[in-house]
């Protein structure tokens, strides 16, 4: 039988004003970087990005990411494969 789960990943950074604090961190890009990078490592059927989300300000250097994920697999070995 088919076997699902989800994963919340959070993301947290310093943030700060684009002005004053340019160069730092943006916990946002920190979240799509790993979406790329999940895209990568996972088979293309065995998940789906439900949710990514971040940043609270225009002008400013995202303190917060989220992404939301969906697992599903074919049996209980494929799905315990993933996670």
């Amino acid at each position: 039988a088919e076997k699902a789960g989800g994963l919340r990943i959070e993301f947290q950074g310093p943030g700060g004003h684009s002005f004053g604090a340019y160069g730092r961190v943006s916990a946002l890009h920190a979240a799509a970087r790993t979406v790329m990078l999940l895209q990568k490592a996972l088979p293309a059927s065995s998940y789906e990005i439900t949710n990514l989300t971040g940043g609270n300000s225009v002008n400013a250097i995202a303190s917060d990411g989220l992404i939301e994920l969906k697992f599903t697999a074919r049996n209980a070995k494929a799905f315990q494969a993933l996670v």
